[in-house]
């Protein structure tokens, strides 16, 4: 059994998810999943560049894409930002 612990980060193409996924590439002992809506995009194809990072792509509006992008990860991380609206809108993307 192999002790390297996996972790799924999810909008690891932005500043928060960007910085975690960052991070724990270079952190002995883990693999990381990066989960973007988009994985054709710059930032995400900057991430995979040098094949430390994985990056497959999910949609919190899509619920199939979620299961696929975690069914074999034990350990997600998701960092989406908050945002409170008093107007009831959805938070812009």
């Amino acid at each position: 059994m192999s002790n390297v612990k996996i972790i799924a980060v999810t909008g690891a193409t932005g500043a928060q998810g960007g910085g975690v996924v960052n991070v724990m590439k270079n952190t002995p002992g883990w693999k990381v999943r990066a989960v973007t809506r988009n994985p054709e995009s710059d930032a995400a194809k900057k991430l995979s560049a040098d094949g430390s990072v994985e990056v497959v792509r999910a949609d919190w509006d899509d619920e199939e894409s979620l299961v696929k992008a975690f069914q074999v990860w034990p350990r997600p991380l998701s960092y989406r930002a908050s945002f409170v609206s008093m107007s009831g809108l959805d938070p812009p993307r």
